[in-house]
């Protein structure tokens, strides 16, 4: 059985999540992606302007993939896999949105395991992050993966 860990960060951009922060764990291989704005600063409600600055820590402009580019990287990256982990519903609703048919997506929280680890926001986070804590998408993969080995392959 080949799986694998996802994790995104993101904001709900008027109206719209938008996922800013990727990251995709095998328990090998790491790969991160961080996207490009999908609009101009000056296009945010004034809410999503206040969120952006206030969770994640991520600048608006950060970002080295294009938006348009999330559909390929996927794809590219998780069709070989049996099962993709993820933790929270709006991540399985995230890869549900690009690949609907995709039956073997497991969210985590919908485990019986009341074991399954929080993913709260902490000092450990990658360099893409500017806030104390904050939650990050490679530090949740690592701490989901680590999970799944000792809990639910042993």
């Amino acid at each position: 059985m080949k799986f694998v860990v996802v994790d995104v960060q993101g904001y709900v951009i008027n109206s719209t999540f938008t996922v800013k922060e990727l990251a995709i764990y095998d328990g090998k291989y790491l790969k991160s992606f961080l996207f490009k704005p999908t609009l101009k600063y000056s296009s945010l409600y004034t809410a999503d302007r206040k969120t952006y600055h206030n969770i994640h820590g991520i600048s608006y402009s950060a970002g080295n993939v294009e938006y348009s580019e999330i559909n390929n990287i996927l794809e590219n990256n998780l069709s070989s896999f049996d099962i993709i982990f993820v933790k929270g519903q709006v991540k399985v609703d995230v890869l549900r949105k690009y690949f609907a048919e995709w039956t073997h997506i497991v969210n985590l929280e919908n485990s019986v395991s009341s074991q399954v680890p929080q993913l709260e926001p902490t000092k450990e986070n990658c360099d893409n992050h500017k806030l104390k804590y904050s939650n990050c998408s490679i530090r949740n993969v690592y701490v989901v993966s680590d999970y799944i080995y000792k809990k639910l392959i042993e």
